[in-house]
This record gives structure tokens, C-alpha cells and sequence, in this order.
């Protein structure tokens, strides 16, 4: 959902919300502040209306790949599948399609192999910076999307919190 803006890279949707970077300086001039334009008022501008799995399978098989392995959710906690653990995905808003579902059916039609990634477990922190000043991040009506929103605690960086278990229920390491 990161390319609605195009603007930077796909941490956007993190750093609109941190103050006195480039993003959050270009979230306030073209939408506004915080507090009235967030991320979420992006899903419904991520429409994916050219999205051709097909095409993009068949290129990925004339490059040669064998595999695919998109992102299925990135850090933004927008999963572009239908998730069991939100609400607030690209099969029931925006696109309104299982991005992911129709992606794997194309790939493995063309006998290549699928698999994903999933960035949630980092989602507890990832607009914890939207916290500090209003914002939408604290509309607990967005709660779904921005998640907890704690501080981040990682090894060598200052910082202090942890991730709210209850974010983490869903994730298992691999045993």
C-alpha cells in the first residue's frame, strides 16, 4: 500500500509519522496533518485496478525464477490477503482481493513454486512515533491497523518497550 503515496521507500508508512523527517514533511504539505489524513486514509486510493497475476507470473517465469516470495504483509499491518487476524486487509478493503491467493494460483499454474513473507511480528512498533503528538495512530477506531504501537526495544538501539503479547499470539517461531 506504500506506493499510493510514492513518495521514499516502503518504511512511508512509518516515518509520516515521525517528526522532522523527509516523509512527515510530505505526509502535512500534500495531505495534511497527522490527525486528519493517516495511513489508513490511503487504503481506499490502493485500488491494485492493473493488477494482472498472470502477467506477472509470466514474467517472473521469463527471468528464469522458479520460486516466488512476495510480501504478504509488510510492517504497515495492511496484509494484501484475507486475514484471520485483522480486518483491515486488501481482500476487505481497497482492492478488495486476496492479492496474495490470486498471485500463488498464477505462479503455481506456470509450475514455479510460491511462498510468502510476513513482516507482522515487527507491526507492534511501527507507528509507535505517531504516539508522541496527535495523530490518527491514537484513535482507538484505527487500533486494527496501527496495532499496539509500543515503543521499540532492540538489542543495541535506545529505547524502551517490548511487543504486547497479545500482538504476538498469532506468530509461532518454526520448531
Amino acid at each position: 500500500m506504500f506506493s499510493v503515496p510514492a513518495f521514499q521507500n516502503e518504511w512511508y508508512s512509518r516515518n509520516m509519522y515521525v517528526k522532522d523527517s523527509l516523509a512527515y514533511d510530505y505526509e502535512r504539505a500534500v495531505y495534511g496533518p497527522q490527525s486528519k489524513f493517516g495511513y489508513k486514509n490511503f487504503i481506499p486510493k490502493f485500488t491494485m485496478a492493473k493488477f494482472n497475476p498472470k502477467a506477472w507470473a509470466a514474467l517472473f517465469k521469463r527471468a528464469g525464477a522458479r520460486y516466488v516470495v512476495p510480501v504478504a504483509e509488510h510492517c504497515d499491518g495492511f496484509p494484501e490477503y484475507n486475514s484471520k487476524f485483522t480486518l483491515w486487509d486488501a481482500s476487505r478493503m481497497g482492492p478488495k482481493q486476496d492479492l496474495v491467493a490470486e498471485l500463488e494460483k498464477a505462479v503455481r499454474a506456470d509450475g514455479m513454486r510460491f511462498g510468502v513473507s510476513s513482516h507482522r511480528a515487527e507491526h507492534w512498533w511501527w507507528y509507535n512515533p505517531g504516539t508522541k503528538y496527535h495523530s490518527d495512530v491514537d484513535n482507538p477506531r484505527y487500533a486494527g491497523l496501527y496495532g499496539p504501537a509500543e515503543p521499540m526495544n532492540l538489542p543495541g538501539v535506545r529505547s524502551r518497550g517490548e511487543p504486547n503479547p497479545n500482538q504476538l499470539q498469532d506468530w509461532r517461531p518454526p520448531s
